[in-house]
């Protein structure tokens, strides 16, 4: 565990100079032994080549081995790669599965990408798709509390999902043509 976390520190120059290396080096010493988050973790190094060269194919099997164990990030992660077809086969199947794994543990990317392949019946949603899926739940919410009397807070509430969902709408768009090589976005 503190291997891990020396990683982490390094990750983020939390208490020590930033360093990638230092950083893709103490995970992969506390993932050797076994522990599940820095297994996650250095599979996102692989993922973005961070401190390491990039390889999907080393994310996965990381992701794989930190999912096995419960950790719901790395379920989600394995998801995603499943369902991109990045460093393994794509499998929709597998997808809905680790997604589903994730969203039980309370992950809401993966709740939200399990609806996406679910209302796609299981064919991999368009881009469109991906923005366009909240902005009718908000549309039917606002139909369905249109026909009540006292829905003022609700109606703001939903008012100012929609301007958030606006705003991410806009700052997805920007961040898929300026990163469009980037495939997964965060360190947890």
């Amino acid at each position: 565990e503190a291997q891990s976390k020396l990683g982490f520190l390094y990750s983020g120059g939390e208490g020590v100079e930033q360093d990638d290396e230092q950083a893709a080096h103490w995970c992969n010493l506390a993932a050797e032994q076994g522990d599940e988050q820095a297994q996650n973790n250095l599979g996102l190094f692989y993922v973005m080549g961070k401190g390491v060269e990039k390889d999907d194919k080393k994310a996965v099997h990381w992701f794989q081995l930190a999912a096995e164990q419960g950790h719901a990030h790395a379920q989600y992660h394995l998801g995603l790669v499943y369902q991109r077809g990045e460093g393994i086969k794509q499998d929709y199947e597998q997808a809905t599965h680790w997604y589903r794994l994730a969203a039980e543990q309370g992950i809401e990317d993966a709740k939200y990408q399990l609806a996406l392949i679910e209302n796609a019946n299981g064919q991999p949603p368009k881009t469109a798709e991906i923005i366009e899926f909240p902005k009718e739940a908000i549309k039917d919410a606002k139909v369905a509390t249109g026909s009540f009397s006292n829905v003022s807070e609700t109606q703001t509430s939903i008012d100012d999902l929609e301007h958030k969902l606006e705003k991410l709408s806009q700052e997805f768009l920007e961040f898929k043509k300026e990163y469009s090589g980037a495939k997964l976005d965060h360190f947890s």
